[in-house]
């Protein structure tokens, strides 16, 4: 809508479908129609929204927000202005579609049941339905798909009760064509409505296929020729086709990939999955193209569930919405609405097998109405029923507006026409009740809003007005504009600080406001981050003003002169030396003796006891106070957390990353039991602190900013072109305040070139400054191979490295506290391809034929061995002939030890065979390798010795087992050396 606005005009490119955000690509009818009235809105502000997607340092104020989403400040509210006034304007679009919809519903009800009464309570089911007042009133589509989809059923039941009284009419004037001139104008009429919707909605493409099956309904009961139910279809199709054709055109032609795919895909590709964000049209658009475009295969994090948790999901996301893990009347309220639907449906059924019914009409006619009806309301399901059958997901399939937007006004009608059908007046007088209870179901909702919803962030990127302005930099990036302080009915100091941030703050920061007395003894102190944890300073943008409160208690302190101080502290591991050498003096007070006494312990939130029910937060400040206490701490799941600030009255606990969500106890001495459950946090942001099973250990700090603690690689074996399956686990050493990206690259062993890699950021967008010191973040991806990779042995070269400016700024590895010159660590070997040539033999002819065989599988056969006589030399050389019988798990040494008649190694060589330039871990099944080792010789050897061989893991020291030794080491007999 901003962008149709602002620019006046549909993106044209998919650059611009980038800029104009989340829908960009869909049908845009109701951007078009929002976009005008909000086009008069000048949009140049401040005030801005503050969207989710503009930057990724926006994560760090809450990672629960969806992508497209905004993060509500204390700008929007009113005076609304510049883009916040043109959102709600777009809002008030959606609402006045919505009030269209309660009224076409009213005609489509007073059509049908022939009372007015009964035409308002239909209306008003759908008006106090919760999930329809919230959807709604947001800026959607959602109301506008529902009144041409309602107008479009208003149409349907006009041709199908209408022609008929006509059809009764002119037949006794003997007339028998002028009824079919009045469908034909409302056949134009529907297929108008429905592209409507189609132009809105694209799932509204269901209609045009309603439209058929209803016409011959009607047909079969109005004794309609095929002709006449031909021309009918024929106009109602041809009228939708000319209503959507403009934009379909326009999509074809302005965003078609012909060029790549060929006419069939290229056309297909912008119609049916413009994007790759939805997994169902993806691989519909992969069966319809044979697998050109689109996708079919497995779906990620995909939220999967049977059919029967389908069935309850789509239940309860028609009726109502989710608030913060909340559901208005939980399941209560869902059963009572199920009664009721059950109620309604028997009614029918009552009815539709020929019970009395309420209507004055004939059977006849309200029994072709009621097919229409149910026709209207069920067909809407094939959609997400077909979606289901394709991916199983409950998140994207299971969605019950679906439905209620598309068939609001059937739904309510064949509700209070069911209930309507029960001769029991108390049963009927349901049809009134409905609607009331409907009424106390959405005020539930709305009262679980005003305090499940969080409030608005105290930010204002507008100009704000500052009680007690000082205008104070504390660095290059936050300034100080001002204070204001207050102390409320519970004798609690209130400082309101308003903070502008001048630059981008790499750090974050606690405020720390501490009260002095007249003796400079510190008798009160506050710390906190910014906005008490919900707006961190590494998340500001240039030119935002931050409101920040602290609340200091006064319980206790007696009358007299007292001095505010203001100092900031960097929230890091190694740094604990406040910002400013000299705290900053905001204000001296005369308080009065508190008239409060101090109760014996007491938490405390926004200057007020704290409410069981409404849990802390992640990096919110809890305070505690207390009459004497020798030592506080925080426990929960035999965890205990100590203050963050202890003083003589009073404790401040800070909830950190690592804190669980649960009940929390205090406890008051290391040896005295706890209390009762004191308080509850509530921590939204996932993290790992427990480190997981790692398959390959590595240990590699880089910059003391991360550290990659090892790797599980999938499959060491690729073909040009593919793929590589790895899984790095990173910890973060402490706070970053910067983004840094992985790089994974393949390099060439022979030639030290890259052939593919990627360069990302972890879990393709869990950035590096979102993580806390300590926390684990396990990191699975594929590191793609270029089609050009000649064969060969690689290695995984990874890193991380930030952007500064134009340059990419690798972080080094760090040893002993030194850097190093190397910004790398490598993973493998990898084979690409086939093996080289060179690494391996057709056959062996060993002049010391054998058949050993090594390893639990066996995995290797060692098929016999070279040895030239070594007397008179200075080394001994010896080749091994291995043939691979299975793949081994790891790459193997070679061991070759000379050994004396006790036993004692007096001459060794080790290493990898081949040198290292064939590990054992690529080495395929029948394979032959000739391993040639040298075995250096002292000069004091006696004459002979034995030669024993085997092969042995380097990490661990584990042998290669070898059957019948008990070592695990194979003699090669006796072999003399001088």
């Amino acid at each position: 809508m901003n962008f149709i606005a602002t620019h006046g005009r549909l993106p044209l490119t998919s650059h611009e479908r980038a800029r104009a955000s989340y829908k960009s690509d869909q049908p845009p009818l109701f951007y078009l129609l929002a976009a005008l009235p909000a086009s008069q809105v000048d949009p140049t502000g401040p005030p801005f929204l503050k969207r989710v997607s503009d930057t990724p340092r926006r994560q760090l104020i809450e990672r629960t927000r969806h992508a497209w989403g905004i993060y509500n400040t204390a700008d929007e509210q009113w005076p609304y202005r510049a883009e916040i006034l043109r959102w709600q304007v777009g809002r008030g679009v959606a609402i006045l579609f919505g009030i269209g919809t309660l009224l076409v519903t009213f005609l489509i009800a007073r059509l049908v049941l022939h009372d007015d009464g009964l035409a308002l309570s239909a209306v008003g089911v759908v008006a106090f339905m919760p999930r329809f007042v919230l959807t709604g009133a947001m800026l959607n589509y959602e109301t506008t798909v529902a009144f041409f989809a309602a107008l479009f059923l208003w149409t349907l039941l006009k041709i199908g009760i209408r022609n008929q009284e006509l059809g009764i009419r002119n037949q006794e004037l003997g007339v028998s064509d002028s009824y079919f001139l009045l469908s034909t104008s409302y056949c134009l009429l529907l297929g108008f409505f429905a592209g409507l919707a189609i132009l809105t909605k694209l799932s509204a493409i269901i209609l045009p296929v309603e439209a058929v099956i209803a016409l011959w309904l009607i047909k079969r009961e109005q004794g309609w020729s095929w002709a006449q139910w031909g021309r009918a279809v024929s106009l109602t199709v041809l009228a939708c086709l000319l209503t959507i054709s403009w934009w379909f055109g326009f999509v074809i032609y302005q965003f078609n990939t012909i060029a790549q795919d060929g006419w069939w895909a290229g056309i297909l590709h912008p119609l049916i999955a413009a994007d790759t964000s939805d997994a169902t049209t993806n691989r519909l658009l992969s069966v319809l193209t044979s697998g050109q475009v689109g996708f079919s295969g497995a779906i990620e994090h995909l939220d999967a569930g049977p059919p029967w948790a389908w069935a309850m999901t789509f239940f309860r996301t028609f009726w109502v919405v989710g608030i913060e893990e909340h559901q208005p009347l939980g399941w209560p309220g869902l059963i009572i609405a199920l009664l009721i639907c059950a109620v309604a449906v028997m009614g029918l059924y009552r009815y539709f097998v020929g019970q009395v019914s309420y209507l004055s009409r004939n059977r006849q006619d309200a029994c072709s109405t009621l097919r229409l009806l149910l026709l209207h309301l069920t067909l809407p399901l094939a959609l997400p029923l077909v979606r289901y059958a394709m991916t199983f997901s409950l998140a994207d399939t299971a969605q019950g507006r679906h439905v209620l937007f598309s068939a609001a006004p059937a739904f309510a009608i064949l509700l209070i026409w069911g209930i309507g059908n029960f001769p029991q007046s108390k049963i009927q007088n349901l049809k009134s009740i409905i609607p009331f209870y409907l009424i106390c179901w959405t005020l539930v909702q709305l009262w679980y809003m005003s305090w499940a919803y969080v409030p608005l962030l105290p930010v204002h990127t507008s100009e704000l007005l500052v009680p007690h302005q000082l205008t104070q930099p504390l660095n290059k990036n936050i300034t100080l504009l001002g204070y204001n302080t207050n102390i409320n009915k519970n004798s609690m100091l209130q400082v309101d600080l308003f903070w502008q941030a001048t630059g981008l703050s790499p750090l974050d920061y606690f405020s720390e406001v501490t009260l002095y007395n007249e003796a400079n003894k510190v008798v009160g102190q506050w710390l906190s981050y910014a906005a008490n944890g919900r707006y961190p300073t590494r998340a500001w943008d240039i030119g935002d003003t931050v409101q920040d409160t602290a609340w200091l208690p006064l319980m206790g302190l007696p009358a007299g002169h007292y001095t505010l101080k203001l100092n900031l502290r960097p929230v890091t591991l190694d740094y604990h030396e406040p910002l400013l050498k000299t705290p900053l003096t905001l204000t001296t007070l005369d308080l009065p003796e508190s008239k409060i006494q101090k109760s014996e312990i007491q938490v405390w939130r926004n200057g007020v006891p704290f409410d069981l029910a409404n849990p802390f937060n992640y990096r919110e400040t809890i305070l505690v106070t207390f009459a004497k206490i020798s030592a506080l701490s925080l426990q929960t799941y035999n965890r205990v957390f100590t203050p963050t600030q202890m003083m003589t009255q009073s404790a401040l606990f800070i909830v950190g990353a690592d804190w669980p969500t649960g009940d929390y106890r205090l406890q008051f001495t290391a040896t005295t039991n706890s209390t009762a459950p004191m308080l509850k946090v509530l921590n939204r942001w996932p993290r790992q602190f427990v480190e997981p099973p790692i398959a390959h250990r590595m240990e590699a700090n880089f910059a003391n900013q991360v550290k990659l603690l090892g790797y599980d690689i999938g499959n060491k074996r690729a073909q040009a072109g593919g793929g590589i399956p790895l899984t790095l686990y990173w910890q973060g050493l402490d706070w970053l305040g910067y983004d840094y990206t992985i790089f994974a690259k393949p390099i060439a062993v022979n030639d030290q070139t890259a052939y593919g890699g990627r360069d990302r950021f972890p879990l393709e967008g869990y950035q590096t400054s979102y993580w806390a010191p300590g926390e684990i973040v396990t990191d699975p991806f594929g590191v793609p191979i270029s089609p050009s990779a000649p064969a060969g042995i690689y290695q995984l070269h990874v890193g991380l490295y930030r952007q500064v400016g134009a340059q990419s700024v690798a972080l080094p590895l760090v040893q002993h506290g030194q850097p190093l010159k190397v910004n790398s660590v490598t993973i493998g070997p990898i084979k690409i391809g086939t093996t080289p040539p060179g690494l391996t033999v057709k056959q062996a002819q060993p002049h010391y034929p054998l058949k050993q065989s090594f390893g639990d599988a066996p995995n290797l056969r060692l098929l016999g061995y070279d040895l030239p006589d070594c007397q008179g030399t200075s080394h001994c050389q010896l080749t091994l002939y291995w043939q691979c019988l299975a793949q081994l798990p790891l790459d193997y040494n070679t061991f070759v030890h000379l050994r004396d008649g006790n036993g004692q190694t007096i001459a060794q060589k080790d290493g990898p065979p081949l040198n290292g330039a064939y590990p054992t871990s690529l080495w395929e099944a029948d394979e032959i390798i000739a391993d040639t080792i040298i075995v250096p010789l002292p000069a004091d050897l006696p004459t002979e010795y034995s030669l024993v061989v085997g092969m042995y893991d380097l990490a661990t020291g584990a042998r290669l087992v070898v059957a019948g030794s008990t070592d695990n080491s194979l003699s090669l007999g006796k072999v003399k050396v001088r």
